[in-house]
């Protein structure tokens, strides 16, 4: 006779439901939304970078983009979260992703016409200044189409999504520059792609928010940069990832490795692309399975130097796998 007495359920207890977020339609549209749009940057991505190598052979064409597509984010992020604050989110983000969707079909006819390589650097330079406006946006629409109460369930879900298209995309893209033997189909697919999700968008009804009132300065935009001045784990943290990302940013140089290092072609830097992606989904199923990390900061440091020695092994390699 056992002695160890477990106790009741409560009667009242509610019941786990994995699918709670997926039962409002708002967020259906969300998550498949950004599933797609995340699927058709990824190919469009990948098609760059393989157009403007395959065209110039020289790395720096490939280092450009980046610049090219960062400078308005940084410009603009403080002005763009002020209009993320005192707009429509939804209308935001649906001229954001129609921006970006006309860019790709800009591309289209570079790529057909073999344009000036300048033309596809302005093309590049106005995804960028979107997507600044695009990112804040978002981000805060997320919250209005769930109850909080499923805050957890949608964060898993968008995470999912996110994770799934990040491998996704870079591989399809890969494959249909291989098939169509160019880029141009790919910009065409992700600028339709890339207009459905406007569309998906434009359909939400999102819970209303009242708007800021606080009048919009100079101080009013550096508040956050305040706030984070004086949480040093929040600086720590920001600024330790954005070194990481900085770092990370040779991903821009893949094509140089598929075409004359690797010779694996467009499908080989599709899933160069994508297998970091995949090493994110390995991660976050472990990361579930493990208990809290009680020495967050110290694996932060060792994942991030882990992460360095990768980088350098990936350079001095020269097998595909």
């Amino acid at each position: 006779m056992s002695l160890v007495h477990t106790p009741a359920p409560e009667p009242n207890a509610p019941r786990h439901d994995p699918f709670a977020a997926l039962r409002f339609r708002d967020f259906r549209l969300l998550v498949l939304g950004s599933f797609l749009a995340v699927v058709g940057e990824q190919m469009l991505g990948v098609a760059v970078g393989w157009e403007l190598y395959e065209r110039t052979r020289d790395p720096l064409a490939l280092g450009l983009v980046g610049l090219v597509e960062i400078v308005p984010v940084l410009l603009l992020a403080l002005p763009a979260g002020h209009i993320a604050d005192r707009r429509d989110r939804k209308w935001v983000v649906v001229a954001a992703m129609s921006g970006i969707a006309l860019c790709a079909f800009g591309l289209v006819g570079l790529s057909v016409t073999q344009g000036p390589l300048p033309a596809i650097y302005a093309l590049l330079f106005g995804i960028g200044i979107a997507r600044a406006f695009q990112s804040p946006a978002f981000s805060a629409l997320s919250a209005q189409v769930v109850p909080p109460t499923h805050y957890a369930s949608a964060a898993t879900w968008s995470s999912g999504a996110w994770q799934t298209s990040a491998i996704l995309g870079p591989a399809l893209g890969g494959v249909l520059i291989a098939v169509w033997l160019g880029a141009a189909g790919v910009y065409a697919l992700a600028g339709c792609l890339l207009l459905i999700v406007a569309l998906m968008f434009a359909l939400l009804r999102p819970r209303a928010v009242a708007p800021s009132t606080e009048p919009i300065s100079f101080s009013s935009m550096l508040a956050g940069v305040r706030f984070i001045r004086h949480m040093p784990v929040i600086l720590g943290a920001i600024t330790l990832d954005m070194f990481a990302v900085l770092v990370g940013g040779v991903t821009a140089l893949l094509p140089v490795f598929a075409l004359d290092i690797l010779a694996v072609g467009a499908t080989g830097l599709g899933w160069l692309r994508a297998a970091p992606a995949v090493g994110a989904v390995l991660a976050a199923l472990v990361m579930a399975l493990l208990p809290p990390f009680r020495h967050a900061g110290r694996i932060l440091l060792l994942v991030v130097a882990g992460f360095g020695l990768a980088t350098i092994v990936f350079g001095l390699s020269r097998d595909f796998l």
